[in-house]
């Protein structure tokens, strides 16, 4: 009878298991959705997964899971179960350790052991043979966790963790959430549905444009009587300033880790983002600072990782996977912050871009004049969203094209400030993704990190000035202003 080793991911919001033969192809498993019912009551929105060891339906929800997993498993004749190895935070508590084995045993799971995200992904990343250091950076829904681990030949041993509160996707949607509320509250609003889970699912999309990085708003206009109708819009530049304010606030969590473990940032091969907060541009963007190779883990790369644990069981001995104990949990302590705009439209009044939008297709000229109108007023996200309908209303028109470049490099050094910088990146960026020739873009690019870093030295922000100038020379190595100002600095 063949013998099947099932590795399991067991994510906040998803599911995921491999499975395989020693040798075999890999068979991968989603449990997401209704089949994955992972949120555990109203706001603050926690995930079943964070409420393990404290609340027995969590348990039973988690047992419900595994159960479906293990009968997709047992269909194939000729198989039995072998060796089961379930990924987790190295934080995660005794107690939900022991509840997650409980949920496992009482899903007919009999040889079940459990090992961190840290390991799985560099299991996975080394696939094996390959030799490194690798620092695995994990923020999914709930928390962030840096782990420090060494791979060689197939053993993988940790050098240590660091946890932090954020960033992570149930704050941010608190955030957006709270935003919205309290626009309601200003306007007195009497119904407030915020405490639903509606209101977590449209906050979570917003989140998800925010980060893709389109403004816009919530998506629930809500009518105030006699008044008209409030609208809240979320910023896409305060997000991303917010985001990659807390991503830079991990740096320290990042050198209390080598600082106890030892270990010198230069040692690392890698740094592999784990999760989906962890894969926004705005932390990616902090860690490219950091002037190592950044990869994003792939969606079942723990799972795999902890299914080539299962295979080896048996085969190495355990001490190959040592781990030091699970770091202690960190709450978030800092205020909710506003992300938000609230625009009060009566009943008859609509914005330009609505307008432009409702008239029907429009010429690239016509929609490139309207753009210059809206540049002019000072409405550069709407300036720039209508260049995007006139080149894709014309993308063989090149001095269309040149505007659009033109009009986004303007809205990124008109009116630089610190608070205005992850706006101004993300038009450079924008702009950059449709010419990526350009040098002039490149340029520019060096030019606004290097503002960020002379103006964020001079507030007496050091570190973060040291990931913008970093950055700048990237972007610009010869760039005389960062040159100098890395002189500033002295060696690192």
């Amino acid at each position: 009878m063949t013998v099947v080793h099932l590795g399991l991911d067991l994510g906040s919001t998803a599911l995921r298991a491999a499975s395989a033969a020693r040798g075999e192809a890999v068979t991968a498993t989603v449990l997401a959705g209704g089949g994955w019912p992972w949120l555990s009551g109203v706001r603050p929105f926690p995930s079943v997964k964070s409420k393990l060891g404290v609340e027995p339906e969590a348990a039973e929800t988690v047992a419900a899971a595994l159960r479906a997993v293990r009968g997709k498993i047992g269909r194939v004749p000729g198989t039995r179960l072998g060796h089961t190895v379930i990924s987790v935070p190295a934080r995660f508590s005794s107690a939900a350790r022991t509840a997650l084995l409980a949920a496992a045993e009482e899903a007919g799971f009999a040889d079940v052991s459990l090992i961190s995200d840290t390991v799985a992904a560099v299991t996975e990343q080394a696939e094996g043979t390959r030799t490194g250091t690798y620092l695995v950076y994990s923020a999914g829904y709930d928390g962030c966790e840096l782990g420090l681990a060494r791979a060689v030949r197939g053993s993988c041993r940790v050098l240590g963790y660091e946890a932090a509160p954020e960033p992570d996707g149930r704050g941010l949607d608190a955030d957006i959430i709270g935003s919205w509320q309290a626009a309601l509250d200003r306007y007195r609003v009497p119904k407030r549905p915020g405490e639903s889970g509606r209101a977590r699912e449209l906050a979570e999309q917003v989140k998800h444009r925010l980060a893709a990085g389109e403004s816009g708003y919530f998506p629930c206009f809500v009518p105030v009587p006699g008044r008209g109708e409030l609208r809240t819009r979320f910023d896409q530049a305060l997000f991303n300033q917010q985001v990659r304010a807390a991503a830079a606030a991990t740096l320290d969590s990042l050198t209390a880790l080598l600082a106890r473990t030892g270990a010198d940032l230069s040692a690392v091969d890698q740094i592999t983002l784990v999760g989906g907060t962890a894969a926004m541009p705005a932390v990616r963007a902090v860690l490219d600072g950091l002037g190592l190779p950044v990869a994003a883990a792939e969606a079942g790369q723990l799972a795999r990782g902890a299914l080539r644990h299962a295979q080896e069981l048996g085969r190495r001995p355990l001490s190959a996977y040592d781990e030091p104990g699970p770091a202690a949990g960190l709450r978030r302590t800092r205020p909710l912050a506003s992300l938000a705009t609230t625009v009060l439209v009566p009943a008859t009044q609509k914005s330009t871009m609505d307008s432009v939008r409702a008239a029907g297709p429009a010429t690239a000229p016509e929609l490139i004049a309207t753009a210059r109108r809206l540049f002019a007023a000072g409405r550069h996200a709407e300036a720039i969203s209508a260049a995007h309908l006139a080149w894709r209303a014309d993308p063989h028109d090149a001095d269309v094209f040149e505007e659009m470049l033109d009009l986004h490099c303007a809205a990124a050094m008109t009116s630089p400030t610190l608070a205005s910088f992850a706006g101004d990146e993300h038009w450079l960026r924008c702009a950059l993704r449709h010419d990526q020739a350009s040098t002039r873009i490149r340029g520019l690019l060096a030019e606004r990190n290097y503002w960020q870093a002379r103006d964020l030295l001079l507030a007496g922000n050091r570190g973060e000035a040291q990931v913008a100038l970093d950055a700048a020379l990237r972007w610009g190595p010869d760039h005389p202003g960062a040159t100098a100002l890395s002189r500033e600095f002295g060696p690192r």
